[in-house]
């Protein structure tokens, strides 16, 4: 029978290990160019970690995208999607009264607007998209326990107030008269947004803060 002998450095032709016997080159027999088990596990295990790394990705970039397109407002107002709601309440008479601002990071920039009525009928104050500047104004009217704000501008022989103080309320001067008064619906209360101090003119308290 004859033995086997291998050489002293077995070589590697392609991807099959070789031996000498009896002068001619054959395939080891206990050689093989197939995987081993061993080898074919750390593959399968290794492809099953990265596909759940990237199904674990979807899934939070999904949630993501869900919560920014699906976010309902919570209150009721007449500002648009691109505006920001200042303040916004239901009145008792059925309208609504809303104060929206876009790009207003001060006085001099960007709009803020007075928005009243429905779904038919809606007034608007500003008609056009301009700064605040001196022509609409806030002023703190807390006194004590009670706390509030006054926004405030007039429109020819009308001065409007939109006011903070609980539960809310808008009400309107003429000729030193209120010819308009309603109250905001209590459940549905909304102070003034916090960005309203860097985008609105502060002044003194006036006549018309006095009701």
């Amino acid at each position: 029978m004859n033995s086997l002998s291998c050489d002293a450095s077995p070589f590697l032709s392609g991807q099959q290990r070789y031996v000498l016997r009896n002068g001619k080159r054959i395939r080891h027999p206990r050689l093989s160019s197939k995987p081993t088990l061993i080898h074919n596990w750390a593959i399968a295990n290794r492809l099953r970690v990265i596909i759940f790394a990237i199904l674990l990705a979807a899934l939070f970039r999904s949630a993501g995208a869900s919560d920014v397109q699906h976010s309902p407002r919570s209150e009721i107002t007449l500002c648009s999607e691109d505006e920001k709601v200042y303040f916004s309440c239901p009145l008792e008479n059925g309208k609504v009264a809303s104060v929206c601002a876009k790009n207003n990071t001060s006085p001099d920039h960007g709009y803020v607007r007075y928005k009243y009525g429905g779904e038919n009928e809606l007034f608007v104050y500003p008609q056009r998209d301009k700064p605040p500047a001196n022509e609409i104004t806030v002023s703190d009217v807390s006194e004590g326990t009670i706390r509030g704000l006054h926004l405030k501008f007039s429109n020819g022989l009308y001065t409007y107030v939109v006011s903070s103080v609980w539960p809310g309320e808008v009400y309107v001067f003429k000729n030193g008269k209120i010819v308009f008064d309603r109250e905001c619906q209590a459940s549905k209360y909304k102070s003034f947004s916090d960005s309203l101090f860097n985008g609105v003119k502060q002044v003194s308290r006036t006549g018309v803060d006095s009701h």
